[in-house]
This record gives C-alpha cells, structure tokens and sequence, in this order.
C-alpha cells in the first residue's frame, strides 16, 4: 500500500521527462527481479552446497564387489569416486554463478545509468526537485518488495537442504563408508530381529484373514461353526502357499552378501564420538541424525539458560528424594485428612525406581541459519506426573462442560454452526 501511493505522488507531480524515464525503468525493473532472484538462489545453494538439478544428475558412484578385492581397496575407490564428483560439481557451480552474476551485473549496471540520468535540477520552467524526491522514495519502497521477495523465494532452500540429507555433518567427522551407511538409515533403524519376526508372523496371519475372505467370500469372525470344516482347509491350503512361495524366493534369491555386525559398527562408531567430543541428534524437523560439536552446544545451551532465566544447572546437588519424600509425606496428609481414598493413594504414591527429574535436552533446526537448537523438557517419569495426570482426569471433563458453547471439536460440527 505504502509503495502503491508513493507511486500515485510521483505520478502527480513528475514531469513528462521523468515519467518517461520511469517507463523505460519498469521494464528494465522487471527483468532485473528476475535475474536478481536467479543470482541470490545461485548464492544460496553455493552456501548451502546445494547444486541444481542439471548438475547432481552426474554420479560417478558404481558397485565395487567387496568379496574379491581387498578390505582397504574399496573404501579408497569410493572415496575417489565421491572426490572425482565433488570436483565436477564444483566446476559446473562456479560456471553457473558466473552466468548468472553478470546477467545480473549488466542490468544493474544499466538501470543505474538510467537513475544517474534522471532530471533532478530545476529547467526552465520545469520543477524537477520534488518528482526527483518522489521518484526516490518510491524506487526505495520498490526495491525493498522486491528484495523481501527475493528472501521468501530462496526459503525453501533451508528446507530441502535438511530434508534430502541424510546425515548433517557439521562436525566434519571423518566417516567410513560402513559407518556412513548406518547412520544413513536414520534415527528410526532399529536392529532387532525378534521384533522383526513377531511382526512378520502378525502379517501372515493377517494376509491369511484377507485372502479367505476375500476370495471365497466367507466371514471368519462372524461364522466360526458354519464354515469351521471349510475354513480349515482353506487355511491349510493358504499356509502351504505361503510356505511354497517363501522357499521358492529363498532358492532363487541367495544372500552372497555378507552380513555387517552391527553391534561391532555401533561400539566403534560411539568411540568416535566420545573421542572427538561429538553430539549426535535427530534433527528437530526431517529427523535425520545431526553431527555437532560438544562445545557448540553448550556454547548454545549456556545462551539459552541465560537469556530465559528459568533453568538451573544442578551439578553435584540432586533434589530429587527430597521432592519425593515432601510429595509422599503430602499424599498422606491427604489420605489421613480423607480428601482422597486408600486406592488414591496407592495410586499417586511415588516409588523411587520409577520416577526421573526433569531434564532439558535439545534438537538442532539444521535448517535454520546457524543451526539454532529447540529446547525440550522431557518430564514424562517426573515424580508429580501421576497427581498431573490425575487431576486432568478431574477438571478436563468440567472443562469441556463449561466451554462447550465455545468450542468445536469436528468440521462436521463446524458446519452445523455455521448453517445455524
């Protein structure tokens, strides 16, 4: 709005000459926003190390048979391979910002010779001075639109840079191409095979549930007698497919591969983070694990507690049997009083195994600038957790009754109320 009536008090007062030349600008104006969000995002992704899609298409990675060469040999070849394409997308990048910059520079440059040529003395019988001032303030209006355009366009730059990677390194660690591999499964790998096998038994047993009722259109739940000798053989018919079909892919499909330790890779891989005083985290929004350094977060976590003033460092102290001895001693107050019952009470008691103190802990935004850190409080076996839990139970249900004229809790309610 500011920029659309500064426009108009030029348009008022601007003489013919100046008018014309602002003409000639708009479009010159135009295309310069265009090229300048082309030279900010090629700044943006050499930042973030991010090229574009033209030049991540080259990948000079290929499989090297592990069997037959030696242990050392193909950690070297991989390491080649990754070095040979860094450099060509080095090149490709310093090439393509090159372009892009001095398009960019010859427009600036030209719509500054238009600028330095605009009147702005008195001529005869023409006031310049004040379409001048005009003019300037407008251009000042315009050029900080186009610039805030220029920061919201290049924003998704911050995002894809977390939600490709796989792994943050800002640590700079020195991966090995194993340890590289299990990290890149990310935060919701988990190595443990008798989970496995119980889910799978569950899937079969499912799958046989959907095939009988499904293909012979019977109800299993609903008809257990009826179709009980029928079932049956429909069942067994059903795991002799299964067993057919898993032994056949076992026979056709081998494993060769040899299987990795992973609880060697994981011991040897925390060495190396407590060796180099390294974090590792989940990020707070792709959940990809992030490297970073001791020092910086507690550089950031000493920040933090400063400017909010609301944490304490315990150190040595620990306060929690003191807060749950005052906790029980109160509960027991209560239930001598007779303000909550026996089974209240032994189900508010706190028992020292089962509760923690709070803790705060963090999760960096690795796609923000600077790698800022979220604080979180994890207080889920805080020693008050039940009496809170408790009391929710209590007044959630009053709640809900006294702001029932005021809350929706479906569209479908929405919609009654907006008819209404």
């Amino acid at each position: 709005m500011e920029e659309f009536k500064d426009l108009e008090d030029f348009e008022q007062i601007a003489t013919s000459q100046q008018w014309n030349l602002h003409i000639l600008r708009k479009g010159k104006m135009k295309l310069w926003n265009t090229k300048n969000k082309n030279y900010r995002t090629a700044l943006k992704r050499v930042e973030y190390d991010r090229p574009p899609k033209f030049i991540t298409k080259t990948d000079l990675t290929f499989k090297i048979d592990e069997s037959i060469i030696d242990a050392q040999e193909p950690q070297l070849m991989y390491n080649q391979m990754r070095q040979l394409t860094k450099e060509f997308r080095t090149q490709a990048v310093t090439l393509y910002v090159q372009s892009v910059t001095r398009k960019y520079e010859l427009l600036t440059n030209e719509i500054k010779r238009i600028i330095k040529g605009f009147p702005k003395e008195n001529d005869d019988g023409f006031d310049c001075e004040p379409g001048y001032a005009a003019f300037k303030q407008y251009n000042e209006m315009r050029e900080k639109r186009f610039n805030l355009e220029v920061e919201q366009s290049i924003y998704f730059l911050d995002e894809q840079r977390v939600e490709d990677e796989t792994i943050i390194n800002e640590a700079q660690l020195k991966l090995t191409e194993d340890e590289y591999q299990l990290l890149k499964l990310g935060p919701r790998f988990i190595n443990d095979p008798q989970t496995a096998a119980r889910r799978r038994t569950t899937e079969l047993t499912t799958l046989k549930h959907k095939l009988l009722q499904n293909l012979y259109q019977i109800s299993i739940k609903l008809h257990p007698r009826l179709n009980q000798s029928k079932t049956r053989n429909n069942a067994s018919i059903l795991d002799d497919i299964i067993t057919f079909t898993q032994s056949q892919g076992n026979s056709q499909c081998p494993i060769i591969k040899k299987k990795k330790n992973y609880g060697r890779l994981v011991k040897r891989l925390k060495y190396k983070l407590r060796l180099f005083n390294i974090i590792i985290r989940k990020t707070d929004k792709s959940k990809v694990f992030h490297l970073g350094k001791l020092e910086d977060y507690q550089k950031k976590s000493i920040e933090y507690m400063e400017k909010t003033q609301v944490y304490q460092c315990l150190d040595t102290n620990d306060p929690l049997p003191d807060l749950i001895k005052r906790t029980n001693k109160y509960l027991l107050d209560l239930r001598l009083a007779k303000w909550i019952s026996q089974k209240q009470y032994e189900q508010l008691c706190i028992r020292p195994n089962e509760v923690e103190l709070a803790h705060l802990y963090y999760l960096p935004k690795a796609h923000r600038i600077g790698t800022p850190l979220r604080p979180i409080i994890s207080g889920l076996k805080h020693p008050n957790i039940k009496i809170s839990k408790f009391l929710d139970n209590l007044l959630r249900p009053l709640f809900y009754k006294t702001a029932l004229q005021t809350t929706v809790t479906s569209g479908f309610e929405l919609l009654q109320r907006l008819e209404e």
